[in-house]
């Protein structure tokens, strides 16, 4: 099971989560084969307030084809990340690296720590 924070609405039954961000949940389980997710709606205070546990084919149903489109944008991602990796001067090094991913591709960033 996969947790995820949305905020609430002005009251408790107007807690409801964006497509796009359900789109973005959904691909991320899915690719890694996690069947449920839980969401924990929090007020302004960051005070948890509700909790619902939503079957991934619940939350998210793609149009046919897509997920071939969202397979080969992760592959794009995890071959650049990897390739990233690698190179000389950062795979060698130990340390915490910002990621920022454009269109597919991993974009230069700098070592935080």
């Amino acid at each position: 099971m996969e947790l995820k924070t949305e905020i609430l609405g002005e009251d408790l039954h107007s807690a409801r989560v964006d497509y796009k961000k359900k789109k973005k949940w959904y691909l991320q389980s899915y690719l890694i084969g996690i069947p449920e997710i839980c969401i924990g709606y929090r007020d302004t205070n960051f005070i948890l307030r509700k909790m619902e546990r939503v079957p991934l084919d619940q939350l998210y149903s793609p149009p046919s084809g897509t997920l071939q489109d969202a397979y080969a944008f992760a592959n794009r991602i995890l071959e650049s990340l990897r390739n990233f990796c690698s190179s000389p001067g950062y795979g060698s090094s130990s340390g915490v690296w910002k990621v920022t991913v454009q269109r597919g591709m991993l974009l230069e960033q700098p070592q935080m720590v």
